[in-house]
């Protein structure tokens, strides 16, 4: 799994601004034996996503679909203009074989399964 963000680039050719990566508002939730982390990228399909797990960092870059004909005239823009970019440090090894992720509506799911050697295990005492 690998990643390759261009921090700055050109200008477009359709005249539209370039912007910087936004950070996404997400949530990591813990079951015991894995994380579940929810990351809010509106306008991303699952081909937009993309994910890295490198040491103890997590990277995911999502790209938005601007499906705007060039021959249209912006007249206003509320929305923020930009892909999504989120680093998250993880503080356990996972195990990244078993990783899992979806898109939907938006919303990437993602559960990191933790590594075997730190999963919490009940001791029985005799």
């Amino acid at each position: 799994m690998n990643i390759k963000i261009e921090q700055n680039k050109p200008a477009s050719t359709s005249g539209q601004p370039v912007a910087r990566p936004i950070k996404p508002h997400y949530e990591v939730k813990e079951s015991g034996d894995a994380y579940l982390v929810k990351v809010m990228m509106p306008g991303v399909n699952k081909k937009g996503v993309t994910l890295s797990v490198q040491g103890e960092g997590l990277t995911i870059h999502g790209v938005r679909c601007h499906a705007v004909p060039n021959s249209w005239r912006p007249l206003q823009r509320e929305l923020p203009w930009g892909d999504y970019h989120l680093q998250l440090r993880l503080n356990v090894e996972v195990d990244e074989k078993n990783i899992s992720a979806k898109v939907e509506e938006g919303i990437l799911w993602l559960t990191l399964p933790m590594a075997e050697a730190v999963k919490p295990r009940t001791i029985e005492i005799e």
